[in-house]
């Protein structure tokens, strides 16, 4: 089976994830991905074509460099047995490129995301989220990271009660992930340290950090590592604010292990951009596996996918971002105590929480068998 991926980012560690399991399974794949200016740190073994630079969140400036590679596209569309679009701006791309084609590939359609433009209601965001309920019906199957987005989103929003759809979430990859070191730091050896990894794009997280950084007087320590998204100067941050770490970019799976050996709790809060209905309701974050994985409390944002399964199963902490100050306070009160009980619970889970189990085989059957329809 020839599988060509569109990316509208070359350097995303989730999508080359889901490119590598698939390939183990016996899948020909190609990528065909564009290049955002923010990941140019990051490095990927997988070749890929280029298709030039993409605009970070402006959907509408996407449209000329999506027109532009139209033809690039649908030469490798003529040789595929399923194009694989992540996100709504490569489906289209794929619906151009294939428009006219005698022979069309099928198309999956992953969303891991859903942007803000597409739940508004502006002139804008209805004409997204028609132009999605039209090209949706071209996919063969749709692939979500999260339920929450068939019952939240596609039904309620979008009004799409009978989908094409498997459920495929950010878990760990058995065959890559890497194991823990062998002699993991005591919890809560001197302060308690939170890590904070990932994009860093979250204004109000690094606010509600700081201030339990000042007011723990010596009894918090935040090590965050990753890319500053948007204004963000990490390095300008750290240094304005003693107890505040910053050790730069990483690279997953491979440096994970000594990331949450550095510390007792991993902040996998979404960015807060108020209370209205949006993705952070719906999304889980690759940090929650990760916790599981590595057996790391968690402090999560309430309301939220992860902060459910968190409460669940007793697994950390869910924090309210609308009012910082009662964050700080809840920060401040955790104590040996209750990470030792989070910790027990995490070591309890079951590994299918947290690994992938047959997902991508189910995807591969059902990409080489007849279109099925399942109801939200």
């Amino acid at each position: 089976m020839q599988i060509t991926f569109l990316m509208p980012d070359a350097a995303d560690g989730h999508y080359y994830k889901r490119v590598r399991i698939l390939i183990r399974l016996g899948a020909k794949a190609r990528v065909l991905a564009f290049e955002r200016k923010y990941h140019k740190e990051r490095k990927y073994n997988h070749p890929y074509t280029s298709l030039g630079k993409f605009e970070h969140s402006n959907y509408f400036r996407r449209l000329l460099p999506i027109f532009r590679v139209v033809p690039i596209v649908r030469k490798y569309l003529r040789s595929s047995d399923v194009t694989y679009a992540f996100g709504l701006d490569m489906l289209l791309l794929c619906w151009l490129s294939g428009f006219g084609l005698r022979k069309k590939p099928k198309i999956v359609f992953e969303v891991c995301d859903i942007l803000p433009i597409m739940i508004g209601n502006s002139l804008k965001s209805r004409a997204i989220r028609l132009a999605e309920r039209i090209l949706i019906q071209k996919a063969c199957v749709l692939v979500v990271t999260s339920k929450a987005f068939l019952t939240g989103y596609y039904k309620k929003i979008q009004g799409l009660t009978q989908l094409r759809y498997l459920v495929i979430e950010n878990k760990l990859d058995s065959e890559e992930v890497v194991e823990p070191v062998s002699s993991p730091r005591k919890l809560f050896n001197t302060a308690l340290r939170i890590g904070y990894f990932g994009g860093i794009r979250c204004q109000r997280s690094l606010e509600i950090l700081k201030s339990a950084v000042r007011n723990g007087k010596g009894r918090i320590h935040v090590y965050v590592r990753g890319i500053p998204i948007g204004d963000i100067d990490l390095e300008v941050y750290a240094k304005e604010n003693p107890g505040i770490e910053y050790g730069g970019a990483y690279l997953s799976p491979d440096d994970l292990p000594y990331l949450y050996e550095k510390i007792d709790i991993v902040w996998v809060c979404f960015t807060y951009i108020g209370e209205q209905v949006g993705n952070w309701m719906w999304a889980r974050t690759n940090r929650f596996y990760e916790a599981c994985f590595y057996k790391k409390p968690i402090i999560a944002r309430l309301g939220t996918e992860d902060g459910r399964v968190v409460t669940e199963k007793g697994l950390g902490l869910c924090l309210d971002l609308s009012d910082v100050n009662a964050c700080v306070e809840q920060i401040l009160a955790i104590g040996p105590d209750d990470l030792q009980r989070w910790h027990n619970n995490l070591k309890k889970l079951p590994q299918n929480i947290y690994i992938y189990i047959d997902e991508h085989q189910q995807l591969l059957n059902i990409l080489g068998g007849p279109n099925f329809v399942k109801e939200t």
